[in-house]
């Protein structure tokens, strides 16, 4: 959705309706600006794949540790390249 928006600095996510969402694979990747993600009330934590959502995201500031995740939920490169991005504690 957001892949690769090189000028983008925030998101705000609080109006979209999420509640269908199985899969967010590189949603946020390569966002290498991008500071702050408002996600309202969503938290994303039912997903089925979280592959390379902040990858390259190396401006982020985003603390996962709280979500709900499956320690087996497939999340390959979930935060690589993205230093201010905390893993959710089941991946730690």
């Amino acid at each position: 959705v957001f892949y690769n928006c090189q000028t983008v600095r925030t998101i705000d996510l609080s109006d979209w309706d999420f509640s269908s969402a199985i899969t967010q694979i590189s949603m946020f990747a390569c966002c290498d600006k991008l500071e702050l993600i408002d996600f309202g009330d969503w938290v994303p934590d039912k997903l089925r794949s979280y592959a390379w959502m902040f990858c390259g995201c190396r401006s982020l500031s985003l603390d996962c540790s709280d979500w709900n995740v499956s320690s087996n939920v497939y999340h390959p490169g979930f935060a690589d390249d993205a230093p201010g991005v905390i893993l959710p504690k089941a991946w730690q």
